[in-house]
């Protein structure tokens, strides 16, 4: 392998990654069918002690194996199912650390919150409102109260869905915790897909009714802070701007007007077995 092309291949595999010494024994590996622990360790430049923690390391990886024998040898596994399993691991990494902060943020906010509130008092009415425009910042949101939320969740789901089917995968987990969810869906008329997209949910445990029309998209959560959709005056369609209200007062409100479509709307088992009753 010359010179030149092997710090391209390191520089590549430290970009997707690895570290330099990881990169460094797979490369080497790649040269020759195996190799002793202390070939590795010579050719990657390495103690043997490192070489063959680092080894060891990447074997539990996926992206080499150790072959059997009285002397500890290895072997490089291709990279196409090597690198594979490389992302794969990390994925799972980068979303158990997410998972931890997400859940770490979930306590912190409580606290922050009220720090925030004490300084500045409640007394500015622009503290209760934000203005989100931007679709990626409002999913995020969204997903952010729902995972927070102890008590209940209550909301009006109409298209166009800003998560597609399926994408909503932490309402799973927010109802095993017991949070209890009534959703209301606007039905369009195409049933085949009212079906997947309610069933899911409805079948973990939420309470979902169906409508022909909401006013509105909208989300309540703990009757303490809502997610409102405002619909473009002009066209008269539903746009992307979207207010978090944080305010138990105007939750309230919306709750009212929430019940009052609930009472209108029909219940999802009765929907599935007829929809013709909306």
């Amino acid at each position: 392998m010359r010179e030149i092309n092997e710090h391209k291949y390191l520089d590549a595999l430290v970009d997707i990654g690895l570290n330099l010494r990881e990169a460094r024994i797979y490369l080497s590996l790649l040269t020759r069918h195996e190799f002793s622990v202390t070939e590795i360790a010579r050719s990657a430049k390495l103690s043997r002690p490192a070489a063959y923690e680092l080894l060891n390391k990447m074997v539990m990886l996926g992206i080499c194996k150790e072959k059997p024998g009285k002397v500890k040898r290895f072997t490089a596994i291709s990279p196409a199912i090597a690198l594979q399993h490389f992302i794969e691991n990390e994925a799972e990494e980068l979303k158990t650390i997410l998972e931890n902060r997400q859940s770490k943020i979930g306590d912190l906010i409580p606290v922050l919150e009220d720090l925030f509130r004490q300084s500045r008092g409640q007394d500015d009415p622009l503290d209760y409102f934000e203005v989100l425009r931007d679709k990626k910042q409002i999913i995020l949101r969204f997903l952010a109260l729902q995972n927070q939320a102890q008590t209940d969740i209550k909301s009006f789901t109409k298209p166009p869905y800003a998560l597609s089917l399926g994408e909503n995968v932490d309402e799973f987990e927010v109802l095993k915790r017991g949070v209890n969810i009534q959703g209301i869906y606007e039905y369009d008329g195409n049933y085949e897909q009212a079906i997947r997209l309610i069933e899911p949910v409805y079948e973990a445990g939420e309470d979902a009714r169906v409508i022909r029309s909401l006013p509105t998209k909208l989300a309540i959560f703990d009757s303490r802070v809502s997610l409102l959709a405002l619909n473009d005056p002009l066209a008269g369609k539903a746009s992307i701007t979207t207010l978090c209200i944080v305010h138990k007062d105007f939750s309230m409100l919306l709750k009212e007007a929430f019940e009052s479509f609930w009472a209108k709307a029909i219940p999802f088992a009765d929907f599935k077995k007829d929809s013709t009753l909306i």
